[in-house]
């Protein structure tokens, strides 16, 4: 999937917030975080 449309919205809608912090956790670690964007991106299509 093309993942820079959506980079682009949240890289935009941190101006909206004071602070943000990101944090990379590796597929491997977070299993199901990566199952449910997965299906969010199918639903997109």
């Amino acid at each position: 999937p093309d993942l820079q449309p959506l980079f682009l919205e949240v890289w935009n809608l941190r101006l909206d917030f004071k602070k943000i912090d990101f944090k990379h956790v590796p597929r491997e670690q977070n299993k199901i975080a990566d199952k449910l964007l997965n299906q969010a991106l199918d639903d997109r299509n």
